[in-house]
């Protein structure tokens, strides 16, 4: 007797934040990037990479790029923003870092370059980078490469003082 094959199911999956991070957010344009000002000195700074949707909303990664040693010592994600939610998450961001637009390429080559350095030295990034990563272009040829210094003048450092090498003031 011969049996009949049965359909199968279509199981979707969730359709949460960090999978429509995945599944979308490089099929977006990319918009405005921001980074820290002063990162070339202090060897450290936040760097915002935006993805548009076609209805207005944005797709937002934020990671805190260590050029020292430490690599991506955080990352966050948001996706699809409104307009609003994207000026408070700016916002926020300005209050906690004077930040300056840049362009994509200098974002991509701070963010994958500290990622690369720091895991030359066994570091793993922050773990929300496993989600965040995929508001980034992937890290092929088709971006230029930039010549950035990694470590401090060629050397691998951590900042162990609680003074904040940006400001000169204590951390409490």
């Amino acid at each position: 007797m011969v049996q009949k094959k049965r359909k199968g199911r279509v199981v979707q999956m969730p359709q949460t934040e960090e999978n429509q991070i995945r599944a979308r957010a490089r099929s977006l344009p990319i918009g405005r990037c921001y980074i820290t000002r002063g990162w070339e000195e202090s060897r450290e700074g936040n760097v915002i990479v935006t993805r548009m949707h076609k209805q207005g909303g944005v797709t937002v990664g934020a990671f805190l790029v260590d050029l020292a040693l430490l690599g991506i010592k955080d990352s966050t994600y948001r996706f699809n923003l409104s307009q609003e939610e994207y000026a408070d998450f700016l916002n926020k961001m300005h209050a906690k870092d004077a930040m300056e637009e840049t362009d994509y390429v200098l974002a991509h080559n701070l963010i994958y370059g500290a990622l690369e350095y720091a895991e030359s030295f066994r570091i793993k990034p922050h773990k929300d980078f496993s989600v965040s990563r995929y508001i980034l272009e992937e890290d092929t040829e088709e971006i230029p490469l930039m010549d950035i210094e990694f470590g401090v003048e060629g050397v691998p450092t951590i900042f162990t003082s609680n003074q904040d090498p940006r400001t000169g003031l204590k951390s409490t």
